[in-house]
């Protein structure tokens, strides 16, 4: 799936996001999608900077195998974070 495809997504009703194989998410992608719950990433090359961003709502992150990079401030603003689970990944500086 392209990156454009995401980008073009209507975020302020999404719950839940499952995003498996893609290249990459584009920078600011989910910016400020306050109902978002749960974020789940699997063989992504690069999660844009700020893709995730002031997602209020966020309370649980999974980031698994084979996923390359994050970009900056990528959790920045997460008020209610509870759970991350890492596995597998390079941050970026």
């Amino acid at each position: 799936m392209p990156a454009s495809a995401i980008k073009n997504i209507p975020t302020e009703n999404l719950k839940t996001v499952n995003v498996m194989s893609v290249e990459s998410i584009p920078e600011s992608a989910f910016y400020n999608s306050k109902n978002l719950k749960s974020v789940s990433m699997s063989s992504i090359k690069e999660i844009g900077e700020s893709a995730f961003r002031s997602c209020s709502g966020l309370t649980e992150t999974t980031i698994s195998e084979k996923s390359a990079s994050i970009g900056y401030n990528e959790f920045y603003e997460y008020v209610n974070f509870i759970k991350m689970n890492i596995k597998d990944i390079r941050f970026l500086p």
